[in-house]
């Protein structure tokens, strides 16, 4: 999982080299590096929330998962949209760089908090 935030980080990073000059190329590479590191995250933490609950509990867990990732998708689109458009004065660069810097503080939270495989219980 971090290893896929970090990827996505990466994609915000090529982002920020994106200008409006620059053509579409930049931002398509962008955005297919972010896809590229967010989408097994995606996958792997629904996976730890439906593994971790009981047998007979497990469509809940699917369904609270999905409504949280849907919920947290819908505010994070709105908080960074407002941000952005805050920022955008200061001109795209800064935003994409807040949401670079936003990945890869979320990649060091998780990096703390997951348990490591080879950690004893």
């Amino acid at each position: 999982m971090a290893a896929g935030l970090a990827v996505a980080a990466a994609g915000f990073g090529v982002l920020a080299g994106a200008g409006p000059a620059g053509g579409l190329t930049v931002p398509v590479l962008g955005a297919t590096i972010f896809a590229a590191g967010i989408a097994p995250v995606g996958t792997l933490a629904t996976d730890l929330v439906v593994g971790a609950a009981p047998v007979k509990r497990a469509g809940a867990a699917a369904a609270i998962s999905e409504t949280a990732a849907e919920l947290g998708g819908s505010l994070g689109i709105a908080v960074l949209g407002s941000l952005g458009t805050a920022a955008f004065t200061l001109g795209f660069q800064l935003a994409a760089l807040a949401a670079a810097a936003t990945a890869a503080l979320l990649t060091a939270v998780l990096l703390r908090r997951v348990p490591r495989a080879d950690a004893e219980s």
